[in-house]
């Protein structure tokens, strides 16, 4: 019987370790939110706020607010679980390709359809159908 690799059985617990501190940290921000005197924690919040805000005003631009808690909880879960997997012996949860599978998924369906609420159902589906036999966006013959 061949020994089992550390690594794989280990991933699964990574992965939640990472999302159940997210979970943990931002509800002590909450638990804790002074605007007289702002705790460390609350301080490395309005940081990552700040830090989505100004990237997202840019790549956006007007309305990036509506998105902000999306691409910010995507941000760090997969910051968290990558700097877990710098542990030794730990692989990161994003080796498996069914991680980033499950981010990908929901993103695509969600930039999707506010793009259905925010276009006429014809535009959006324009995007998809190309006349041009090739992808959109790619090189047609």
């Amino acid at each position: 019987m061949p020994p089992r690799q550390p690594s794989r059985s280990i991933r699964p617990l990574v992965g939640i370790a990472g999302s159940r501190g997210l979970i943990a940290f931002f509800a002590v921000v909450r638990l804790t939110l002074s605007a007289e005197k702002p705790n460390p924690a609350q301080q490395i919040a309005e940081i990552i706020h700040t830090l989505g805000g100004d990237l997202g005003e840019q790549i956006i631009g007007h309305g990036y607010e509506r998105f902000q808690s999306f691409y910010s909880c995507i941000f760090l879960f997969v910051l968290i679980n990558n700097l877990l997997g710098l542990i030794p012996g730990i692989a990161a949860p994003t080796v498996s390709p069914w991680v980033p599978l499950g981010l990908a998924v929901p993103t695509f369906l969600f930039y999707n359809y506010q793009g259905i609420r925010a276009q006429e159902r014809s535009a959006m589906q324009s995007n998809f159908a190309d006349r041009s036999g090739g992808w959109p966006g790619c090189c047609s013959h």
